[in-house]
């Protein structure tokens, strides 16, 4: 049985997964069927495929082309929308936002990867990201699917984005070359995997927590309370315990302390304007 191409949760929780067969010397059919029943859910017949990514809710399945096509199939109605850009270059990867309503499509070109963010229920595109590297890219969305980060696998640059402007917001750079990307459910910490383990990076600062000296992972992914971090190299996984310190209990310790107020730059960090002139809450005075 081929390998799948990629596999989720239905809408109704059941697991789907994606495969490839071949349908002539030209086109290729791709099967969606119910992993536990092996019960055959969708098919079609496509060109040659690179690979297939499904939407979180398992609706949709964005179908990328060798030909460096992006196609999304809604797979409740069989419609086919085209995520086209002025030139169909080769494709790195495609990603959905946790909420679907984006796609994310890393093209490259001849002067290096671009990011084109389109509408990802008609394709349309919506904005373009230069992330400024001809080296290959990794790229992770963050819990609200508002920021974008990538990262180079030449220079383990790692930048973030908002996805509604397209400006860059803020960047750093880990000590080897990046392999994956992973936020942390509150959106606040950023885990990034080298050949040097797992670094998680707070967001606010853009400084490193801490480093969890792990294999070279191929995928990270946070557990939903984010007090726990799979990695997998492809062949093995392990479950990392990072229950890092609440930057909340933090900051109510400093302002019970007696000591300075914080900056302003610590203000806007840490406290996102819901607190007095003095940084600190009006009940801890």
């Amino acid at each position: 049985m081929p390998r799948p191409a990629a596999v989720t949760l239905g809408p109704t929780g059941q697991g789907l997964a994606a495969r490839t067969l071949r349908a002539s010397l030209r086109d290729q059919r791709i099967e969606v069927r119910d992993v536990t029943t092996g019960r055959l859910r969708h098919s079609r017949v496509q060109g040659a495929l690179d690979g297939a990514v499904f939407s979180p809710d398992g609706t949709r399945l964005a179908l990328v082309g060798r030909d460096g096509s992006v196609r999304i199939w809604h797979l409740g109605t069989g419609d086919l929308h085209v995520a086209r850009t002025a030139d169909d270059q080769p494709v790195r990867t495609v990603a959905f936002t946790p909420d679907g309503r984006t796609l994310a499509v890393v093209r490259i070109t001849p002067t290096g990867e671009q990011i084109t963010l389109h509408n990802a229920v008609t394709g349309h595109p919506r904005r373009s990201i230069d992330p400024g590297t001809t080296a290959p890219l990794t790229l992770a969305f963050g819990p609200d699917g508002h920021i974008l980060a990538t990262a180079s696998t030449g220079n383990g640059t790692v930048r973030t984005w908002d996805t509604r402007t397209g400006r860059l917001q803020g960047t750093f750079r880990v000590s080897a070359e990046v392999s994956s990307l992973s936020f942390s459910p509150d959106g606040r910490t950023l885990a990034a995997g080298s050949l040097r383990g797992v670094q998680l990076w707070d967001l606010a600062t853009l400084q490193p927590r801490a480093t969890l000296p792990a294999r070279t992972p191929t995928t990270l992914e946070f557990s939903p309370d984010g007090r726990t971090l799979a990695v997998a190299d492809g062949g093995t996984a392990e479950l990392w315990s990072v229950d890092l310190p609440d930057p909340d209990q933090a900051i109510r310790t400093i302002c019970q302390a007696d000591t300075d107020p914080l900056t302003p730059h610590e203000r806007s960090a840490y406290l996102h304007n819901q607190f007095t002139d003095t940084g600190c809450p009006t009940t801890a005075r």
